[in-house]
């Protein structure tokens, strides 16, 4: 009942996954039935009286969820949240897990170790041979390929996974029953023929709306132990996920490119910012122990003049991570006051963490604190921002 509960808080205007889960969590701790709840009630619970009333008129719209439910009955489409067992367990110890997903085809993403890749929409035959180079040996040893399904590099990588006989799962910026691009729409049927899944954590209905792509950006991130970067541009939708993954303390590897090809400028930051090189596979399989196989047998994207592998060359390569700079010189006081002023406009948390100098754990409390008191607030995207209206 509390799955449909949570179902329900996912259909409601303005209910982000932050508040959704620290709700849920006070819900089932005093052992609560959120749909006997007035506005009143939910603000004793300490959410802010105009969230309250949201809430409660959200939840005794019974049509909404009606709606949804039927369609979900209606297409056979399969969901879970964050409460159950098939919910992907890495996704779960993120910082802002959706609290519902629905999926077509096999839930896998338990049944294995899963490694994203995401790259630009105009990726080049470097970026499919480098795929082809790296992935492939990752894939043969049973890596599950997470991406997003878009054109380019995401596509590659579904592609060279499913030739190979691999699982792969692709995780929409829609929701299921829109899926985007079009043209790929034959590449997801293959996906969930071939034991993969398709994922969304929007509406069936949701349309492509700029703003939900980062927040698929974030799933692809939290549902990998990895993630390759091969060719993003700056302020790439892939160097965001990259972002969010090495947020999340995941491994994140870069592949290298020309000094002056703007489809390398991404993955080079990244690099700066603490991702690992890769030339090989043997990079990322090092990190999974249970699959790594002898140097000897991968091939590398360092090669020698005849165009052959340099085995001599790539075993000598040893990558070093770099400890993850800060970007913002200057440190801002963390009063209350200035966390606000922050957000003035949308503002992710880990833009936050680098301009308020506080721990993670630290301002996790204090945006939780400050949007219980009605002062901030935050998106679907997962993004915070000033509060509209003030509680009252």
């Amino acid at each position: 009942m509390l799955s449909q509960t949570l179902l329900h808080l996912s259909l409601i205007q303005n209910s982000g996954p932050i508040f959704i889960k620290k709700l849920v969590e006070r819900v089932i701790e005093k052992g609560i039935d959120l749909y006997t709840l007035n506005a009143s009630d939910l603000s004793h619970l300490g959410v802010p009286y105009d969230m309250a009333t949201i809430l409660a008129e959200g939840l005794a719209d019974q049509a909404l969820f009606d709606r949804e439910y039927e369609l979900i009955e209606k297409t056979g489409v399969n969901w879970t949240t964050m409460l159950s067992s098939d919910y992907p367990a890495l996704l779960w110890h993120t910082y802002a897990p959706p609290p519902v997903l629905y999926w077509k085809g096999e839930p896998v993403w338990n049944n294995g170790p899963t490694l994203s890749v995401v790259g630009s929409r105009d990726g080049t035959p470097y970026g499919k041979r480098a795929l082809d180079v790296i992935l492939t040996p990752c894939v043969d040893q049973g890596m599950i390929i997470v991406s997003g399904g878009a054109r380019g590099i995401d596509t590659m990588a579904h592609e060279l996974t499913l030739q190979q006989g691999g699982i792969t799962v692709a995780i929409f910026g829609t929701g299921l029953l829109r899926p985007y691009p079009s043209s790929n729409e034959r590449l997801f049927e293959r996906i969930v023929e071939q034991g993969g899944a398709v994922v969304s954590c929007f509406p069936l209905k949701a349309d492509g709306q700029p703003w939900r792509f980062p927040f698929r950006n974030r799933i692809i991130a939290g549902m990998s132990r990895g993630c390759l970067v091969a060719q993003a541009a700056e302020g790439s939708g892939a160097l965001i996920t990259a972002r969010f993954a090495l947020d999340e303390g995941r491994n994140v590897y870069a592949v290298p490119g020309h000094f002056d090809d703007s489809l390398s400028a991404g993955c080079h930051q990244l690099l700066q910012d603490g991702a690992q090189l890769v030339v090989s596979a043997q990079a990322i399989l090092r990190d999974y122990p249970s699959l790594e196989t002898p140097l000897i047998q991968q091939t590398s994207l360092i090669v020698s003049q005849q165009g052959k592998p340099n085995e001599a060359l790539a075993s000598k390569s040893r990558v070093k991570t770099i400890e993850k700079k800060n970007i913002f010189e200057e440190k801002i006081e963390a009063t209350e006051s200035g966390v606000v002023a922050l957000c003035t406009r949308p503002i992710s948390f880990d833009e936050l963490v680098e301009k308020t100098g506080k721990t993670e754990n630290e301002l996790k409390v204090e945006l939780f604190d400050l949007q219980l008191s009605g002062k901030l607030e935050q998106d679907f995207a997962g993004l915070w921002l000033k509060a509209s209206r003030k509680a009252a």
